[in-house]
C-alpha cells in the first residue's frame, strides 16, 4: 500500500503510523530551504524468518572390542549368556563378553544396513542388561559409549541421550566426554532448549582439537545473537571436521554464520576451499555464500563472493553464465555504494512514493537479517514493526525512529538493528525541497 500526501503543514498521511517522533531536533523543512514536504505510508512488507537448525554433528562412533584369537558370533552369544545368568555385578570377564558380542552384532548390522534392525536390537539389549546389572552409577565408560553409539546406529537419537548425559556427568575428564557433551548440547539445540544447551558446554572454549564441541558452541552463540562469535567457533570446527559425510550441512551452517557474523568473503572463501578441494563444488558453495551475504544484507560482500566464485570456476562456466554473474555482482556493488534503484530526481509526490518503495524493496533483506538475528533465540517472535524515516532533498536519511521503540529484546531488538541499517540508505533526490517522511510497515512472522 502506498499513501502519498503533498502538504505544506507536514501533516501525516491517512493511515500512517503516528507513534514516535517524526523529525529530528530542529525544523527540518526550514533547514532544507524547501516549502513542500511529502509523507508516504509504504507497505506492509512481509518478512518470513527462518529459524536455523543444526544438522551437521555426526553420530557417536562405536567403540569396538575384540579378543585374540577372534571368536565367532555364536560362541560370543554363548559366553554372554553364561555371564548374564549369574546375576552378579559385572566384573572384567562379564564386561568383555558383553562388549565383544555387541561389537560383532554392530559389525553385522553395518555389513547389511537393510537388515540392521535385528542385530542392533540384540546388541542394545546386551549392553542395556550390562548397564542394569552395574546398578546406579556403576556402568563403565565403554558400556556407556557403546549404548549411545548403538542407539544412534538404530536411528534413535533420543535413546542415546541418557547414556551420553551419564557419561558426561561421571567421566568429565575423559577424551570421550567431548563428543558426548557435544551431543547432549546438540539434542537441546534441536529441541529449542537453548539455555540447557548453553549449560551443557558452559566453561568450554572452542578448539580445533575438539571440533564437535566447537560446532555446538558456535550454535549456542548463534542462538544468543553472537553471530561473530559463532562464526569464529565454526571456523575452528571446520578446520578439523571429523566426518566428510557431514561436510555439506557443516558448510551450510558456516556460510549462514559467516554472512551474519562479519566475516569477509575472502576469509570465508578460504574456509570453503579447505572443505571443498574440488573446483566445481567450491564454485557452487562460494556462490551460495554470495546468496547468504545477500540475505544477510551485506551486498558488498555478496559481490566479492561472486567474484571469488568466478575465479574458482575459470573458463568452465561458459561466457553466458559468466556474464550474468558479473552483472549480478555489479548490481550488488551499486546497491552497496548507496545509490538508489531509481536514480532520477522525483518531484511529483506520487512518483516519489513509488521511488521510495523501490529503494526499500531493494534493501528489505537487511530488515530480514535483523529479524532473523533475533529470531534464533526467540523462535516464536512475530508482530508488526514500522520505521519512520525522514529523507532530505538529496536523498539522505536524516532521521529514523521505530514502533515499537528500539530496545534489547523481541521486536524492539529487531527495530534497533533495522533503524541502524536504514541510516546508510540513499533515496532518490527531490528537486522541490522539503522533507520526505516515509513510514514503512513490516509484518514479521516465522516461516511455517
Amino acid at each position: 500500500m502506498i499513501v502519498v500526501a503533498s502538504t505544506a503543514a507536514c501533516t501525516p498521511a491517512p493511515g500512517a503510523a503516528a507513534t514516535g517522533p517524526t523529525s529530528p531536533p530542529g525544523n527540518v523543512t526550514a533547514r532544507m530551504g524547501g516549502s513542500e514536504d511529502v509523507t508516504a505510508a509504504l507497505g506492509p512488507w512481509t518478512l518470513s524468518g527462518t529459524v536455523f537448525t543444526p544438522e551437521a554433528l555426526p553420530p557417536t562412533a562405536m567403540r569396538l572390542v575384540r579378543v585374540t584369537p577372534p571368536v565367532p558370533i555364536t560362541r560370543a552369544r554363548a559366553q554372554w549368556a553364561k555371564h548374564a545368568r549369574d546375576g552378579k555385578p559385572p566384573k572384567a570377564a562379564k564386561k568383555t563378553a558383553a562388549h565383544v558380542l555387541a561389537s560383532l552384532l554392530y559389525e553385522q548390522a553395518a555389513a547389511d544396513p537393510a537388515k540392521k534392525a535385528e542385530p542392533l536390537a540384540e546388541a542394545r539389549a546386551v549392553v542395556g542388561a550390562l548397564h542394569e546389572a552395574a546398578g546406579a552409577g556403576g556402568a563403565d565408560l565403554v558400556s556407556l559409549e557403546m549404548a549411545a553409539a548403538l542407539a544412534f546406529a538404530a536411528d534413535d537419537a533420543a535413546g542415546a541421550q541418557p547414556f551420553l548425559a551419564e557419561l558426561v556427568r561421571r567421566f568429565p575428564n575423559e577424551k570421550a566426554t567431548g563428543p558426548a557433551r557435544a551431543h547432549v548440547a546438540f539434542a537441546h539445540l534441536r529441541a529449542g532448549q537453548n539455555a540447557d544447551a548453553a549449560a551443557a558446554v558452559s566453561g568450554v572454549e572452542p578448539s580445533a582439537d575438539a571440533p564437535e564441541l566447537a560446532y555446538v558452541i558456535a550454535w549456542v552463540r548463534f542462538r544468543k545473537g553472537d553471530a561473530a562469535g559463532a562464526a569464529a567457533a565454526l571456523t575452528l570446527a571446520a578446520s578439523a571436521w571429523p566426518d566428510a559425510a557431514y561436510r555439506d550441512p557443516l558448510a551450510r551452517d558456516y556460510i549462514v554464520m559467516a554472512a551474519r557474523g562479519g566475516v569477509t568473503a575472502t576469509d570465508a572463501a578460504l574456509v570453503i576451499a579447505s572443505l571443498y578441494p574440488d573446483r566445481d563444488l567450491r564454485f557452487q558453495v562460494t556462490y551460495q555464500l554470495a546468496r547468504s551475504y545477500q540475505l544477510a544484507g551485506r551486498p558488498a560482500e555478496a559481490a566479492a563472493a561472486i567474484d571469488l566464485a568466478l575465479g574458482t570456476a575459470g573458463e568452465q562456466l561458459g561466457a553466458t553464465e559468466s556474464a550474468r554473474l558479473k552483472r549480478e555482482a555489479e548490481t550488488l556493488r551499486t546497491l552497496a555504494g548507496g545509490k538508489p534503484p531509481v536514480e532520477k530526481e522525483e518531484g511529483d509526490a506520487a512518483a516519489y512514493g513509488q521511488a521510495a518503495k523501490a529503494t526499500i524493496d531493494a534493501r528489505r533483506q537487511e530488515m530480514q537479517a535483523c529479524y532473523e538475528h533475533v529470531l534464533q533465540g526467540q523462535p516464536s517472535l512475530a508482530g508488526p514493526m514500522t520505521l519512520t524515516l525522514e529523507v532530505d532533498p538529496g536523498g539522505t536519511v536524516v532521521g529514523a525512529t521505530s514502533a515499537p521503540p528500539e530496545g534489547d529484546e523481541g521486536l524492539a531488538a529487531v527495530a534497533r538493528c533495522a533503524v541502524a541499517k536504514t541510516r546508510s540508505w540513499r533515496f532518490p533526490a527531490r528537486p522541490g525541497g522539503g522533507v520526505a517522511r516515509l513510514q514503512a510497515a513490516f509484518d514479521l512472522a516465522p516461516a511455517k
